[in-house]
């Protein structure tokens, strides 16, 4: 149905039930044609009256469908509606079409609210009156006067709830207890709401399925639109919106009718003064020159209070205290605001006992379980409010500890550490011995303990775990942690071979440069066909340098040119050793190979230290060590120009093969240098 269509449809609905309403309250002893005026009871009379002239306002003013009290009494859907042909349906124990309530019954029998026959009440609960004008009149049933549908309703505020529940739509409701959407299983309600942590269909727009907005938590389709050409009837497009709408300003209304912000035409009640609005049951809200239903509080009945010119339901119960969070808060006299009193501590927890709230102290940590202060061995559980301890536990009475609020038993000696299982994982034992931690090592390392001393630590691996490898000249499959191979292995040697990758390859008649002992004489390296002199095998890799006066050594993983009478600055020193390859001057890393170096160099020789850059700021050119060797008293910057550092075998003091500070220029007394490799 489009929108006018269903606007008239509600109209005629209204009249008729408006009809319906005056022939009860007004016609009630005419019929009987005995002339005698109807003896019912004043108060309802009274009630229907103020019904009747309700109704007749929202007419007047044609307030949109399902937003009058009629519309809240009386649903569309109802049992007991009139049909749109002015008869009231059929229904099961119920009225039959066109018939009217006897004389003595307030209200037709299918009033909303009422069971049907054929379900069974419980005999010591009262069915709720029909109408109520007070909270008394529903006493009876434990229930609530709504006084704007004139119903007496479960709930109107949380507190008319039980604990834990909240009232929603005049019901109390029960929360899922959602955290995050996660927690909502019904594909209807897949929303979190975090304030009712209760389940619902959407929060924002952006939860519903395209061409559905959220209203109310609930998804309402609409027409979408691009332009007018796309809307149904007399809608129009909303292009901002992009859905189809009744009206987007005033001008798409009849004359004198307004566009209301959602998009549908409405015609107020003009007024000069209250006289004007009176008939309608409301007053003149003379600012405007419109009948509104309320301008003050006072224009509204119990539990409601004027916003806008509306008479809206109180957000809480005036003049009473609740929590709002962990604070108390007190309701306005009017019900429409709340203000704070006081903010609770932060070992207290806010507690609402209608019409009052407070702040009481906890007597345990809310919402953990640990262990108790005074007597560490009891675990205690707490509850989220922190006002009730929900369990003890004496920890020491089942042989165990308590730990993080546990009762745990005892699998290791607290503060040690040890490996798994494996050999790959350190494991920490913490907790007063009940937690064992794991710490991986560092990948390509394996996990070696102490068990006397109760440590382990993380070491190279040897070999790639579970891949063939070599121990020397044997050949066996590295082990699960790579700290070594599974015995037996076999002895390539036995063999005539020798291993390489893993495997027994046979000895062959010559040794080439593979840090590998090809011909099985027990040596590596040497002789090498593929490295002949002067050229250097050293680490599996072989070097050569073409300059006569150069030697070549090995050391570690580097290898090394003494270069004699070169008679080269600092700078044609460092320049040559480049043009080897890409080394650099040799700095010793430390006092191994600081002797090495010692031993091998023929006389002074430059290494590769200066502080050219930053007086008394030594750098390195290819290195960061810390180590230093310098001579006592040196360096001493003699002249203001020694900047570039020699290792001294032959001069300066009997600290052999110290260091000094040189003039870099000169090319003289430095006559010797030794590079190294990267």
């Amino acid at each position: 149905m489009t929108t006018a269509g269903a606007h008239g449809a509600t109209m005629m609905r209204r009249t008729i039930v408006l009809f319906f309403l005056l022939m009860v309250s007004g016609c009630g002893g005419g019929s009987s044609g005995q002339g005698g005026q109807d003896t019912a009871d004043t108060a309802a009379d009274a009630a229907w009256d103020a019904a009747a002239d309700r109704i007749l306002a929202e007419l007047a003013a044609d307030v949109p469908a399902g937003d009058t009290a009629l519309d809240r009494a009386v649903p569309e859907d109802a049992p007991g509606d009139l049909g749109t042909d002015g008869t009231v349906p059929d229904q099961a124990g119920g009225d039959t079409p066109g018939d009217l309530p006897q004389e003595d019954s307030p209200l037709p029998q299918d009033v909303p609210g009422d069971l049907p026959s054929d379900v069974p009440v419980e005999p010591d609960v009262p069915e709720p009156p029909a109408t109520c004008l007070s909270d008394s009149d529903c006493l009876s049933s434990g229930t609530w006067c709504e006084p704007m549908s004139a119903t007496c309703v479960e709930c109107l505020f949380d507190h008319h709830c039980q604990p834990g529940q909240y009232c929603k739509e005049w019901s109390c409701m029960t929360p899922d207890g959602c955290a995050t959407g996660q927690d909502c299983a019904d594909p209807a309600a897949p929303v979190c709401d975090p304030v009712s942590t209760e389940c619902v269909a959407c929060m924002v727009s952006a939860d519903c399925p395209e061409a559905a907005e959220c209203i109310a938590n609930a998804c309402v389709p609409f027409d979408p639109c691009g332009s007018s050409k796309d809307c149904p009837g007399t809608e129009i497009c909303n292009v901002v919106l992009g859905k189809c709408v009744d009206c987007v300003d005033d001008t798409d209304c009849a004359e004198g009718s307004v566009c209301q912000p959602g998009g549908s035409c409405f015609m107020p009640a003009l007024c000069d003064s209250d006289k004007d609005c009176t008939a309608f049951g409301m007053v003149c809200d003379k600012a405007i020159g419109q009948c509104a239903e309320c301008m003050v509080h006072e224009d509204c009945p119990f539990v409601y209070h004027c916003a806008a010119g509306t008479c809206v339901l109180d957000i809480c119960s005036a003049g009473s205290q609740e929590c709002d969070g962990n604070a108390v808060v007190t309701c306005s006299a009017q019900g429409d605001a709340v203000s704070l009193d006081v903010e609770c501590g932060p070992t207290q927890s806010c507690v609402a006992s209608w019409p009052s709230a407070s702040c009481v102290d906890w007597v345990c940590k809310a919402g953990l379980s640990y262990c108790d202060d005074t007597a560490p061995d009891t675990a205690i559980e707490c509850s989220k409010d922190g006002l009730d301890v929900l369990s003890t536990e004496d920890c020491l009475a089942s042989g165990t500890l308590c730990w993080e609020g546990a009762c745990l038993p005892v699998v290791c000696q607290d503060g040690t550490v040890g490996c798994d299982g494996v050999g790959l994982v350190q494991q920490v034992c913490t907790g007063k011995g009940t937690t064992v931690s794991a710490q991986p090592c560092p990948e390509a390392s394996y996990c070696l303990a102490d068990p006397v001393a109760g440590t382990a630590q993380c070491l190279p691996q040897q070999c790639v775990p579970g891949l063939p490898t070599c121990y020397g000249n044997v050949s066996a499959v590295c082990n699960a942690n790579g700290s070594g191979f599974e015995p037996p292995g076999t002895d390539c040697g036995t063999l005539g071979a020798f291993c390489l990758a893993g495997e027994c390859v046979p000895c062959s008649q010559t040794e080439t440069c593979d840090s590998l002992d090809n011909n099985c004489n027990g040596l590596v390296d040497e002789s090498t066909v593929d490295c002949p002199a002067p050229g250097l095998c050293h680490a599996g890799q072989c070097f050569t340098i073409q300059d006569p006066r150069c030697k070549l050594l090995g050391f570690g993983a580097h290898a090394y040119a003494f270069c004699a009478n070169m008679n080269m600055s600092w700078a044609q020193a460092k320049a040559f050793c480049a043009g080897w390859g890409g080394s650099t001057l040799a700095v010793p890393n430390d006092k191994a190979e600081q002797d090495f170096i010692s031993v091998n160099a023929a006389g002074n020789v430059w290494i590769g230290l200066s502080d050219q850059d930053v007086e008394g700021t030594w750098e390195a050119e290819a290195c960061c060590s810390a180590f230093t060797y310098f001579c006592d008293g040196q360096p001493d910057n003699w002249q203001g120009n020694e900047d570039c550092a020699a290792a001294n075998f032959q001069k300066w003091g009997a600290k052999s093969g110290c260091w000094n500070d040189w003039f870099c220029a000169d090319t003289t007394k430095l006559n010797e240098l030794v590079c190294e490799t990267p």
